[in-house]
């Protein structure tokens, strides 16, 4: 069990690393003498993230211990916040949200498929269905919500919402959508109200949809609803 901690810990604190440094390459330049530039101007980003992310896998660590979740599918989850953190602050500097950052999302989530797979060797159609069904759900959503958002929702939107459904599956996706479409509406009404914001504006939408993945995060394995 301490060695579960342990790696769950340390997983965290790379990924989350390794994300904060893919953003500042991604903004800043990517040849390798910039890299120790790059620590210093962000040592502070680098530090809260790591601290946040390394308390944050310890708690959840220990409640799916406690509740009896599968370690693959916390690790799945994990890596799925930790991406949609990184796919957030993106799109906040940039305004996009890059492809080769959703395809390496999309060959993890098959690498994760995998391990579900070898694990309920007895439900290899049930797992399948689970997770394509949930990326078919998502993306008939996404679609109808950028027909009828006049361009507010772009197609890095799409895949974005994509990707909610592949991890979450057919059972959760729906509520994790949900979510993330309070966030962004709640946040549009406040900018609107503080004349930041026009109804024609579009609004970075990855943030909201880390909000909501942690939301439903926290309510499956914290507060220990079923999810």
């Amino acid at each position: 069990m301490i060695l579960q901690y342990v790696f769950n810990v340390l997983v965290s604190c790379g990924l989350a690393a390794a994300g904060v440094l893919y953003l500042d390459f991604f903004s800043f330049g990517k040849t390798e003498k910039n890299v120790l530039l790059i620590c210093r101007r962000n040592k502070r980003l680098l530090i809260i993230t790591a601290v946040f992310f390394t308390v944050f896998t310890y708690l959840s660590t220990a409640f799916a211990i406690k509740r009896g979740y599968t370690e693959y599918s916390l690790l799945r989850n994990l890596f799925f916040i930790y991406a949609l953190y990184v796919l957030s602050v993106t799109d906040i500097r940039k305004k996009i949200i890059p492809n080769k950052i959703i395809l390496f999302i999309f060959i993890i989530r098959f690498v994760f498929l995998l391990a579900e797979i070898y694990y309920n060797s007895e439900m290899v159609s049930l797992v399948l269905k689970n997770a394509f069904v949930g990326l078919a759900i998502s993306v008939f959503v996404a679609v109808v919500m950028l027909l009828i958002s006049r361009n507010q929702m772009g197609g890095g939107d799409v895949k974005l919402f994509a990707l909610i459904g592949f991890y979450t599956g057919r059972t959760n996706v729906l509520s994790v959508m949900m979510f993330s479409f309070i966030y962004a509406a709640l946040a549009g009404i406040i900018l609107m109200l503080s004349k930041k914001y026009k109804a024609k504006d579009s609004i970075p939408m990855a943030p909201f949809v880390f909000l909501g993945m942690m939301t439903y995060f926290i309510l499956v394995y914290f507060v220990g609803l079923e999810g």
